[in-house]
């Protein structure tokens, strides 16, 4: 039997930490209007005579999370993205299948500066914010990596 997910989109949730990684405070960024999680892996690329053509094993992932935001500039989760890109300093992010407060909800987590924080204004649509998390260095081992909530 094939169990499919019934999941859609419009159930997804973006949470923002406000606290620390080992005691969470998640606030729902709410301005999201359509996400996507990455997590493709780098191709390295070798060659060998005799073959007659290149070979590839698997390097680096490269995680990523991109979505657009709703402009709203008096919106609290804006205003952490923007000034973590200004700043160039990390903000902790949970993107989740369903509400992070429910138990086996799953998703991904993790610490991740602003890549891309681009205004898009285009002429028959409203006014977005192109935005781009990648993972951040971080000591901790907080970097981006599935989630569960317990």
């Amino acid at each position: 039997m094939v169990v499919v997910n019934a999941n859609i989109g419009h159930d997804c949730k973006m949470y923002i930490n406000t606290g620390v990684w080992g005691s969470p405070v998640w606030d729902e960024v709410d301005l999201v209007i359509d996400a996507d999680v990455d997590n493709p892996t780098n191709m390295v690329e070798g060659k060998k005579r005799g073959i007659g053509s290149k070979v590839y094993s698997p390097g680096l992932n490269d995680p990523s999370i991109s979505f657009k935001l709703d402009n709203d500039p008096t919106d609290a989760s804006f205003i952490l993205f923007a000034a973590a890109k200004a700043a160039k300093s990390t903000i902790e992010i949970a993107i989740m299948d369903g509400d992070i407060t429910t138990s086996n909800v799953e998703g991904f987590r993790g610490v991740f500066h602003v890549e891309n924080w681009k205004r898009d204004e285009a002429q028959e649509s409203q006014t977005v914010w192109d935005c781009s998390l990648k993972p951040a260095k971080d000591d901790g081992g907080n970097t981006f990596q599935a989630y569960t909530v317990p």
